[in-house]
């Protein structure tokens, strides 16, 4: 009912959605409230929302956390490192550049410009828009649960251009999860650390070469033809595109 109802109220005869904004078009994606079979065109409709504005977010508290989450689901992966890197105002990184230490509650909160935001309402401490840690560990790390806990993970790391090496790790109930990876050209040598108790499955879109100096064959697969990694080892993965 509610999914009608969204699409009665919100969606025109010709499919744009109401205000074809990006936070429009991102919360209905991540809600599932479009049709299956044009999911696909509103994330390229969401790409071109992105890239007409030069590679610049306009989200705010509702739409930014699921942008880069949204953009990886999608295929749209170089997308998403587009605007992770991007430096311009609005961004992650134009903050960084003007010295910020820690995440300001408006993309505006100080311009060269103008100054100072408005201190009604202009915290430079405020964590909303750096929900995207969320994507940097799921998506570009790979550390993405299957189970409640960790107990089971999905490794499923992205790769993108500007960003040749990640090294990050997730303290889970069962133990520290570690994720490495250093690109070169079309091969990717990933290291991953599992705690005891715990289990993997390997989601990379690209080949796999080998496993420890094994052939995929040597390891367990699941019923969705996922390679599934024990717990309590540690594993050297190399893949190509």
């Amino acid at each position: 009912k509610i999914v009608n109802a969204f699409r009665s109220r919100f969606i025109a005869a010709d499919g744009t959605i109401e205000s074809d904004s990006q936070t429009a078009i991102v919360v209905s994606l991540d809600m599932d409230l479009l049709p299956e079979e044009q999911r696909a065109d509103y994330a390229q409709r969401l790409v071109e929302k992105i890239q007409e504005r030069g590679n610049r977010l306009s989200t705010g508290f509702v739409g930014t956390h699921l942008l880069l989450p949204v953009l990886s689901r999608f295929g749209h992966n170089d997308v998403a490192y587009a605007l992770l890197q991007q430096t311009e105002y609005p961004s992650w990184l134009f903050p960084i550049e003007q010295g910020a230490t820690s995440i300001w509650e408006r993309w505006n909160g100080w311009t060269p410009e103008h100054g100072p935001g408005d201190p009604s309402m202009n915290s430079y401490a405020h964590y909303a828009f750096g929900a995207v840690v969320e994507w940097l560990y799921a998506h570009m790390a790979g550390i993405a649960p299957l189970e409640p806990g960790f107990k089971s993970v999905a490794l499923q790391p992205c790769f993108g251009e500007g960003i040749d090496w990640m090294n990050c790790s997730y303290q889970s109930p069962y133990g520290l999860i570690k994720s490495e990876w250093k690109r070169s050209g079309d091969k990717v040598v990933y290291a991953v650390d599992l705690p005891a108790n715990t289990s993997a499955q390997l989601q990379v879109g690209w080949n796999v070469d080998s496993i420890d100096g094994r052939a995929l064959d040597a390891f367990k697969q699941s019923q969705d033809g996922q390679v599934i990694l024990p717990g309590s080892q540690s594993y050297k993965i190399v893949l190509s595109s």
